[in-house]
């Protein structure tokens, strides 16, 4: 399957051959190219692809027009954030769920790059090794998320939803930039977290 038509052609063959020579396109569920958003950029969905690891992720750092990329349940670790965080890639929207390689040092990885500047929605759903330290990196980078997903990580707790709730943009108004927060069966909440939640810290919140 062609990558989306409005990527150059030189970048578009160095990545279909990258991704080809190490198997991606060949594996069940296949490379799938779900939307072009707005003819500017395209959206990558890797769900299930449980042996692409961190080779495939530098291969996709090609693109200059990827916005939205579905790492679901892949074999991503370290070095494949760090690949992301600095590649040309201008990723809007991220999913990590499931990815189990990943923890919460990590998260620093993503953010060393260019794509702190980009990034808007994150899923790092059930990461088993996701702590409040991986967190409190995400606040300490200032990234403006606006949709964080953080379901079923045993060990996210009241820290992060301080970290969260202290977390400025610069140049934006006071509060958490965060319009969809989603803890569920996060396993440290207790309910003195519960007064974070609110103006002034989220006032965003839907």
């Amino acid at each position: 399957m062609a990558f989306s038509s409005k990527l150059q052609a030189s970048t578009t063959s160095s990545s279909a051959d990258a991704l080809r020579s190490l198997g991606v396109l060949d594996r069940q569920p296949p490379l799938r190219v779900l939307d072009q958003l707005h003819d500017q950029g395209i959206s990558l969905d890797l769900r299930d692809c449980r042996n692409l690891g961190d080779e495939a992720v530098k291969a996709l750092c090609y693109l200059p027009k990827l916005q939205v990329l579905l790492l679901d349940g892949t074999d991503t670790s370290n070095l494949g954030l760090s690949y992301l965080g600095h590649g040309n890639c201008p990723l809007v929207s991220l999913s990590l769920r499931g990815c189990k390689r990943i923890t919460a040092n990590d998260i620093s990885s993503l953010f060393g790059g260019s794509v702190n500047l980009s990034l808007q929605v994150l899923d790092l759903s059930r990461l088993p090794n996701l702590t409040d330290d991986g967190i409190l990196l995400l606040a300490k980078s200032r990234t403006p998320i606006i949709e964080l997903r953080i379901r079923e990580c045993p060990d996210i707790g009241d820290t992060s939803v301080m970290a969260l709730a202290s977390m400025q943009i610069e140049g934006r108004s006071p509060g958490s930039s965060l319009y969809v927060l989603d803890m569920y069966e996060c396993g440290g909440i207790t309910p003195l977290s519960f007064r974070w939640f609110k103006k002034p810290y989220f006032p965003r919140l839907r």
